[in-house]
C-alpha cells in the first residue's frame, strides 16, 4: 500500500501526435479507443522523463472527477475506485485476483475506511504492502471485514510515525513532496542525503572557523528543502546549526564551526529538490 496520491493516469492521444512509452512503466492499462492509451502507475521520475519525451498528460486522484467516466472506467474499477468497502474487499478475497490489483486496492480500500470526506490531498500514508505483515483472521466473512479494517489502521498508523526516519549517507527518498509552482496539482519529490563533516574532513575534529568544502556528489539540485548539522564539540556541548554558517550551492557544501571549540561529531543533513 502507498500514498493515495501517488496513483495516477496517464492519457496519451496518439492521434495528436503522441507515442506510447514502454508497457513495463504501468502496472496496468487499456486502449479506450484504437489512438488512446490510458495507462495506471505509481508516480516515479523515470515515468515522468519518459512521458516528457513522448508526450501524454498525468491525473492525480483529486483530478479524477474532471476526466469522462466512459474514458477512465476500467482504470476505476481495476483500483476499486469506484467501488464500495465490502466490494473491495470480495475481490481481494478472490484467490484469482492478481497481486498487482489488490497492491492498489488495498490502498483505495484504506482511503475509503479512514479518510472518507476528506479531501485527497490530506491523505499522507506511508507503509509497506500487507504481505510483508502477518495476523491471524477469523474465518467468518463478516468477521474477517471487521478485523481486517481495525488491523490495517493500526499498521499505518505504526508505519506513520516512523515516515521518513531513515538517514543515509546515499541519496535517498525523503517521502515528501513539494507542491508544483506552475501546477499545484503536480507534486515534486523531495530528496535527503546525509553528511558526516568529520569523516569527510579526514576524520579530523572541525576547527573553530571555517568555512570548510565538500562535494555534495547531487546531481541536479534545485532547492533546499530544509539543512541542518547535529554537531557535539570537545566540551560536550550537544547542538544544531543551520545557515548562514550551513550552505549548500548546488555541488558544495559550505560549513563554518560557529563554536569556540572543536566538534567532534558533526552529522549534516539536506532535503531538497533536483530536476
Amino acid at each position: 500500500m502507498i500514498n493515495i496520491n501517488k496513483i495516477i493516469l496517464v492519457i496519451i492521444n496518439i492521434d495528436r501526435g503522441d507515442f506510447v512509452p514502454s508497457l513495463d512503466l504501468f502496472d496496468y492499462h487499456v486502449y479506450i479507443t484504437e489512438d488512446l492509451f490510458v495507462g495506471l502507475a505509481i508516480d516515479n521520475p523515470n515515468l515522468r522523463y519518459e512521458l516528457n519525451e513522448c508526450g501524454g498528460t498525468v491525473y492525480n486522484p483529486d483530478m479524477f472527477a474532471n476526466l469522462s467516466l466512459k474514458r477512465i472506467t476500467p482504470m476505476l474499477e481495476y483500483i476499486g475506485y469506484n467501488l464500495d468497502v465490502n466490494d473491495i474487499l470480495d475481490i481481494m478475497l478472490d484467490e484469482e485476483v492478481d497481486l498487482t490489483r489488490k497492491f492498489y486496492l488495498e490502498t483505495v480500500l484504506y482511503y475509503k475506511s479512514n479518510q472518507e470526506g476528506k479531501k485527497i490531498n490530506e491523505y499522507k500514508l506511508r507503509v509497506k504492502h500487507f504481505d510483508d505483515l502477518s495476523m491471524d483472521f477469523p474465518e467468518d466473512p463478516k468477521e474477517f471485514r471487521n478485523e481486517f479494517i481495525l488491523w490495517a489502521k493500526r499498521v499505518t498508523d505504526a508505519v506513520n510515525r516512523k515516515e521518513g526516519s531513515v538517514f543515509s549517507l546515499a541519496e535517498s527518498a525523503s517521502f515528501k513532496q513539494y507542491p508544483n509552482a506552475n501546477n499545484p496539482q503536480e507534486f515534486n519529490n523531495v530528496y535527503r542525503k546525509t553528511f558526516d563533516l568529520v569523516s569527510l574532513n579526514g576524520g579530523v575534529p572541525i576547527p573553530p572557523g571555517g568555512p570548510l568544502i565538500f562535494p555534495t556528489g547531487i546531481t541536479g539540485m534545485t532547492q533546499v528543502a530544509q539543512s541542518y548539522v547535529g554537531v557535539t564539540d570537545t566540551m560536550g556541548n550537544m547542538f544544531s546549526i543551520q545557515y548562514p554558517d550551513l550552505n549548500f550551492n548546488g555541488t558544495n557544501i559550505e560549513f563554518t564551526n560557529p563554536s569556540p571549540n572543536a566538534l567532534t561529531k558533526a552529522i549534516a543533513v539536506v532535503d531538497y529538490l533536483k530536476t
